[in-house]
Formats: C-alpha cells, structure tokens, sequence
C-alpha cells in the first residue's frame, strides 16, 4: 500500500546475492537525490525566490579574516553575490561565489571556462584576493544552480525524511546543517514515541511535520530578507525580531537573528511544555505574518514572500500538547491529554 515495508538490496560479498531486510520505519536520508520526494513521489518543488547559482573551487593555502572563532569560516559581500572562504585540512580551502542565476548565465559568456571563472571572480575581491594571496588555485571547479526546494510534506505513513532529502533553503548561512541535525533529533524522537507506545503514529507524524516546516519557514524568510536587503542591515535583525516566537529582550539589536540563525528559536519550540500549536494556528500565524510582510514591504517584494505560506498536512490534534525532551532520554511528552481521550501508556517505555 503507501507504506513501506522493506528495502531489496545486492549483497556483494557474496555474489551479489539478493536479499531483503524489513523494518518499521524508514528514514530517508539520501540528501538531494531525495530518494522518496524526488525519484518516488515527485512532490519536490524548486523556489523561485532562490534562482542562485552557486561556483567554487579549491586554493592549496589562505587566510581567514582577523578576529575569525576557531573553526569559523568567512562570508565576504559584493555587489552582484557573496563569497564563503572555508578552512579543509591540510591547509586547503574552500571558495565560492553565489550570484542569481541570471547575472551568473551573462559573466559566464566571459570567460572558457569555470575554472578561468571562478579565478577571476576571486581577483574582483580585494578581501577575498588577499586571503589567497599565499595560496595557489588547485581545483577542480563545480558548479551547482536550482538547489533550493521544499517536498510537500516532510513524513508519511512510516517514514521520514530528513535534511536535504526534505527540503534545501540556500548557502548563506549554512542552514542545512541545522535543518539536517534538527529533523533527525525530531525524527528520532517521534520513532522512539511510537516505538514506546507513548504516542500513536498520526501524532508524531503531525508533531514532526509541524515542527520541521516551521523551522524551515523562518529560516526561508530571513534568509530572503538578507538577500533582498531593500531595508539596509537592521531591516533583518528587524525581521528576526518578528520571527522570534516569544517577546524576547536582546543586549544587541542582531540578537534575534543570531538566535534564529544559530538553531535556538526552534529547538525552544519544540521543548516548550505547552505542546506543538495546533496546526490550524500555524497556519493562521503564517497567513498573518505573510500579510503584514507584504503591506510593509516595497512592490515587488510582497510577491515573493506571498509564496512562503504554510501549508501543512492536517495530522495533529490540536488537543495533545506534544513537545520534545532530551533527558533522561529523546523522547516527546504529553503536556496534557487530549479531550476525552485518556494519556497513551508507556508500560512499553525503554531506559
């Protein structure tokens, strides 16, 4: 049926033989091929607020920027796209230029090929050309475009997908690593309350679902507002500020913004005690904040944050206050029983 049961694999070393391994759920974690939304379901759907294309290659030694934490990395702005420079091992770096797929398809027509391209565009940069100033350009160059997309629905009957194989928002702030390690804390902690009997399978499918695109949702809006940047800097700190759920206080005014960008907002979300919101209330809070977007954005923006309205799959009862714990173990709790209904037993909870 629309459940999957077991995976069909060759086992090599042994002739590749055929065989078939069972399971209760499956995770679908096989990044951009998207293994269930892309090559099975094909409900995968590219964003057109990001048509960026994205060029890097390899330099054999560089620099990062003074005053740069251990193991951070650097973003450097331009006129038309932005640089990251990230420190490999073995004293290689990283570097790439992001730029709109339209201004990327006409510099292309400068140059025979990418490797010239990407050589170039780091010459254009004074601060990037003196990073790599000691260095030598060592390959190879790639380029990807088109990478920004959303599944319409990120769980099913006995599944789940996570990171990249749900859902890819863009570079910038390297918000695919915290959707990556998000989804699969949820994921794991709706399997373990199934598995424990502590939810039933609808719950955790709407407590994942909810969760995750909410999380995905926010960070898409501030993500476009620091590409449209039509405020200047503080119109995202701004923005941030609104994303934040709670009234926050903040000692700096990019307080929310990195609060947002570092992943807090949302694993506060999901261990608040009063429960998930009711997805009705999701939808009606994303409808309004999309609503005040586009009065008080200039034209031509409000169309583009039109399109990130939230939809999600009507799974949740909006009674069961599920939210996520970590000790003594991953798990979700019950902040209070569902109307009528008494609370799952957990005779089959596992230490």
């Amino acid at each position: 049926g629309d459940r999957p049961v077991s995976a069909k694999w060759v086992d090599t070393r042994q002739g590749n033989a055929q065989r078939e391994t069972g399971f209760d759920f499956l995770i679908d974690a096989s990044g951009r091929s998207g293994a269930l939304s892309a090559q099975k379901f094909r409900n995968r759907r590219p964003h057109e607020i990001f048509r960026n294309v994205a060029i890097w290659s390899y330099w054999d030694a560089g620099e990062l920027l003074e005053g740069t934490p251990p193991g951070g990395l650097n973003v450097v702005s331009a006129p038309d796209g932005w640089y990251w420079v990230i420190p490999l091992r073995e004293g290689r770096f990283s570097v790439g230029f992001v730029s709109h797929k339209t201004r990327f398809v006409e510099r292309r027509k400068e140059f025979g090929s990418d490797d010239e391209m990407i050589r170039a565009l780091v010459e254009e940069s004074s601060t990037v050309r003196e990073q790599l100033a000691m260095g030598a350009f060592c390959g190879p160059t790639r380029v990807e475009q088109d990478y920004s997309y959303v599944a319409d629905s990120f769980c099913g009957p006995g599944y789940f997908l996570v990171g990249d194989a749900a859902c890819f928002l863009d570079p910038l702030l390297s918000t695919g690593v915290h959707l990556a390690m998000y989804s699969a804390v949820l994921g794991a902690a709706s399997v373990i309350g199934v598995d424990a009997g502590e939810i039933d399978e609808t719950e955790a499918q709407g407590f994942y679902e909810s969760l995750f695109r909410n999380a995905y949702a926010r960070l898409i809006v501030l993500v476009s507002g620091v590409y449209e940047q039509y405020k200047g800097t503080e119109s995202y700190f701004w923005l941030a500020q609104r994303l934040v759920r709670e009234k926050e206080t903040y000692d700096r005014p990019n307080g929310a913004f990195a609060e947002i960008s570092a992943g807090l907002t949302d694993l506060r979300d999901a261990e608040d005690t009063r429960g998930v919101r009711a997805l009705p209330e999701l939808v009606e809070e994303a409808d309004q904040a999309r609503k005040r977007a586009d009065e008080e954005a200039p034209q031509g923006q409000a169309a583009n944050l039109s399109a990130l309205r939230i939809e999600p799959n009507d799974l949740y009862d909006a009674a069961s206050g599920l939210y996520l714990v970590t000790k003594p173990r991953l798990g979700i709790k019950r902040a209070r029983p569902p109307a009528g209904r008494p609370r799952v037993s957990t005779a089959r909870t596992r230490p």
